[in-house]
């Protein structure tokens, strides 16, 4: 004897003043909306194996990294000119990567200063010209005008973030 199982689902039905809910069964094929969380409303950006959140919320970077470490990655690192166009074609504001200064005194922008907060080598970098500038600026922004390259800044500043997993 064939049985087959079908699940009830719950379906918000046109504009007001059709404005109702009703249940179908889910072997119907109709359209439908799938909706994320708030605040990583910007996904679907997948480049080189990650997906990427453009992050429009304004807050510091630790917090922003706290945010990415909850969605399952990191403010983003960039190990090439592809990636970071990639990450550039997307940015309509200014927008925390991942990089941090780690030693105060060293401002060549090498991996003997920076780090990428996800643990991976300092192998890539786009400084703007005459950047990395203080030892008080640690956190690494894309920093209008020029979105084509890289601004140290301070971590307690306000600003949106490009957050990266890997992808699937």
């Amino acid at each position: 004897m064939n049985q087959t199982k079908h699940m009830r689902i719950l379906l918000r039905w046109g504009p007001p003043p059709d404005d109702g809910w009703s249940d179908i069964s889910s072997s119907q094929k109709i359209g439908c909306v799938y909706k994320r969380p708030y605040p990583y409303s910007e996904f679907n950006n997948v480049f080189g194996g990650y997906e990427y959140a453009f992050i429009k919320t304004t807050q510091p970077w630790a917090d922003h990294e706290e945010a990415a470490i909850s969605w399952g990655g990191h403010l983003a690192s960039v190990h090439s000119l592809s990636e970071h166009n990639f990450i550039v074609e997307q940015a309509t504001q200014t927008l925390y990567l991942g990089g941090q200064r780690i030693l105060s005194d060293a401002g060549d922008g090498s991996d003997k200063a920076w780090e990428w907060s996800d643990g991976t080598n300092w192998d890539y970098t786009v400084w703007n010209a005459n950047e990395p500038t203080g030892s008080y600026e640690n956190s690494i922004a894309l920093w209008p005008p020029k979105w084509d390259a890289w601004s140290d800044i301070s971590s307690s500043q306000w600003h949106g973030g490009v957050y990266k997993r890997p992808y699937p």
